[in-house]
């Protein structure tokens, strides 16, 4: 068990690490809806719970939170409106990694060794796409609530969230098996 210091910093690096991966990323966002192909903070948030545990999932809430609130202030959205939209998107990473978390320790245990195709296949599906596309449909639900995004923009934009969370899953999270 990890002391309360150790958890803290645990904490702060997951939080530093989800907000520049995030930063960079946003930086190779499409628009018009501004969703990227690689979201590397799925990535991190993944892999820290996979690694450190389930009691990291609050940190991932803040630092998705204050990611995507720095994001939407950045690109002209007040504070609230950016903040409401944040709170959601939050709520949809936060899902995401618990989702990928449980479906991958409820098929392979604690100890997650993929040695066959087949696994390897399971396992991405269970942890990596049925999470992404938890979280780009709270994302897009959020967005058409929040943003009167148009509907008709939805199936396109959703499949670039899902995707680049795919990605930045798939980028980050393998490190977290080696060892």
């Amino acid at each position: 068990s990890l002391s309360i210091v150790a958890r803290v910093r645990l904490g702060l690096i997951l939080i530093l690490a989800f907000v520049a991966s995030g930063w960079v990323a946003k930086q190779l966002a499409i628009p018009p809806d501004n969703v990227t192909m690689l979201w590397l903070p799925s990535g991190v948030a993944v892999a820290a719970v996979l690694l450190y545990g389930r009691w990291l999932l609050p940190t991932v809430f803040l630092a998705s939170l204050l990611l995507n609130t720095i994001l939407g202030v950045s690109m002209g959205s007040g504070m609230l409106r950016a903040g409401g939209l944040a709170v959601w998107t939050a709520f949809g990473a936060t899902l995401q990694v618990l989702i990928a978390d449980v479906l991958l320790r409820r098929r392979f245990g604690d100890h997650l060794e993929l040695t066959h195709g087949r696994d390897v296949a399971v396992a991405i599906g269970l942890g990596i796409v049925i999470p992404a596309l938890v979280s780009a449909s709270i994302g897009h639900l959020a967005l058409m609530a929040l943003r009167d995004f148009p509907i008709d923009r939805v199936p396109g934009s959703m499949v670039t969230w899902a995707l680049g969370d795919i990605l930045g899953i798939l980028t980050v999270a393998p490190f977290a098996m080696i060892g």
